[in-house]
């Protein structure tokens, strides 16, 4: 049995004439009847019966129809989407994001993607730089959004989003009622800071920008996700740092004030394996070009 003789079958079980079904398959009647004939055999049933004025299907072929209606359907499904993952607009992907990315950054990102690849699935993956570059690293993971700054080694890499971070702080803190919040007077304060072990670039940074203002950070809490530092921060726990982004979640407790003297940058970098770019992961770092700073 060979698609060709399904094909064939359910158009003149559609048309029950074989010259009309001939003219649609662009075969002639006995090439037709011959088809048929093979079906039938590799079958062991007859599906038709024909006579010089008419031809009707049998209840094998009314049942054997709607099968191969399904068979049919299939195969061209399999073939439509095979060509869709070829062009990247269609398939999987296991993105990789830190906390602080998904506040917006990801969302707009994967709306972009979406644009581009409305059948690709992306399974979301919130996790530290740290995390995210072993598994990454380890085939985890397609593509990871980490914090900048960072040493990916091997990967490649892209900056997708960098702006300057804000000083977090508790409404009712002295420091809220400031249009602006000197860097040197801000990192006396108790600071809620992202776990150490998960993003040690950024300790570093950050410990250096200290040094440069003869400074040395106070960190009363080390955290793993941004929404369990703003609620630590609108309890009067400590003050902290964030993207400007962090004014889209408007937690109630919280004042977002720029920082002045000393300004720290926050950046997001889209990381990728190399050696594994393929079609859909080429319209993911389309999308993060189109958003790239």
């Amino acid at each position: 049995m060979e698609l060709r003789h399904l094909r064939t079958f359910v158009v003149l079980a559609e048309e029950l004439h074989f010259g009309r079904a001939g003219r649609h398959l662009r075969l002639s009647q006995t090439a037709v009847s011959e088809q048929l004939r093979q079906l039938e055999s590799s079958i062991g049933a007859q599906l038709l019966e024909r006579s010089r004025r008419s031809v009707a299907l049998t209840r094998a072929g009314e049942r054997f129809l709607d099968r191969a209606r399904a068979i049919l359907f299939d195969v061209d499904d399999a073939a439509r989407n095979a060509r869709q993952v070829a062009d990247g607009i269609a398939g999987q992907l296991r993105l990789g994001f830190v906390s602080a990315a998904g506040v917006d950054l990801v969302p707009r990102l994967l709306a972009r993607l979406r644009e581009r690849a409305p059948d690709v699935l992306v399974t979301l993956h919130e996790a530290g730089t740290s995390a995210q570059l072993a598994a990454l690293r380890g085939g985890d993971l397609d593509a990871a959004l980490v914090l900048a700054p960072i040493d990916h080694g091997e990967l490649a890499g892209r900056c997708v989003m960098a702006e300057p971070l804000v000083a977090v702080l508790p409404v009712s803190h002295p420091l809220a009622a400031c249009a602006e919040v000197e860097f040197a007077r801000f990192v006396q304060e108790r600071l809620i800071w992202l776990a150490r072990r998960g993003e040690p670039r950024l300790f570093e940074y950050f410990q250096q920008l200290c040094a440069e203002v003869g400074q040395t950070p106070r960190i009363v809490h080390e955290v793993e996700h941004v929404d369990i530092m703003l609620g630590l921060v609108a309890h009067g726990l400590g003050v902290s740092l964030g993207p400007r982004t962090l004014e889209l979640l408007a937690r109630e407790g919280v004042a977002l004030r720029p920082l002045v003297g000393t300004t720290p940058t926050c950046g997001v970098d889209l990381l990728w394996r190399v050696r594994d770019e393929d079609a859909v992961l080429n319209q993911l770092l389309a999308a993060a070009a189109e958003l790239a700073p």
